[in-house]
């Protein structure tokens, strides 16, 4: 039983590898009370301790960056990806990709399942909602977040001038003659690059003494 592997914990315990790493790393997220009791039970009883070894193997360089995008069907993902992948194997790196769906709790497995594998660092389109697992993971590996950022944690964002970008185009319907437009984004997005877009288009709007709404 010394040399149970963290997979053979989540089948005793009949859940996931992921919730098992959630687990053992004290970031439990949405799981049930009854989820880590069963767990506890299981380490408990079969006495299971992470192996120092595996650990340590984590400090060699993999050559692989994890990358998670948040909708997959989104034109914006797969030219990120292409670009990301191109770059990537100029500088002798490949991409191990995950999509979490929109969904917070599938974008939190996916973060352990990618640093699981050992990577060298992250790149995350982070679905939002989440700032939690995503700060927690740059503290284990370097983390650079894709067009949307944390709510409360600082870390490295690379994202477009939205204000610009939106300037531009109110600036092209103006000069099309246009005197109404409007803004249409994604059902429930509250994200900070949407009230910016947001923003920056009512702004436009005022300043070209434009109507419309968003």
């Amino acid at each position: 039983m010394a040399h149970l592997s963290i997979r053979d914990i989540a089948e005793l315990a009949e859940v996931s590898p992921a919730t098992v790493s959630r687990y053992l790393n004290n970031r439990p997220g949405q799981m049930s009370e009854a989820t880590r009791a069963r767990i506890a039970g299981v380490i408990e009883r079969t006495g299971y301790r992470p192996r120092q070894a595996a650990r340590n193997l984590r400090r060699t360089r993999s050559r692989l960056i994890g990358v998670i995008m948040a909708d997959v069907s989104n034109p914006y993902s797969s030219a990120m990806l292409e670009a990301l992948s191109d770059h990537a194997a100029r500088m002798g790196y490949s991409l191990l990709t995950a999509f979490s769906g929109g969904d917070a709790v599938k974008e939190g497995e996916a973060l352990d399942r990618l640093i699981d594998a050992g990577v060298d660092g992250m790149i995350v389109n982070t679905c939002g909602g989440n700032d939690a697992s995503v700060a927690a993971c740059a503290r284990r590996v370097s983390t650079v977040l894709l067009d949307r950022a944390l709510e409360v944690d600082q870390l490295d964002v690379v994202t477009s001038n939205n204000v610009e970008l939106v300037a531009g185009v109110v600036a092209e319907l103006a000069g099309a003659g246009c005197t109404r437009a409007c803004l249409f984004t994604e059902a429930g997005d509250t994200s900070a690059p949407r009230r910016v877009r947001a923003q920056a288009f009512a702004a436009e709007l005022a300043a070209r003494g434009m109507s419309g709404e968003v």
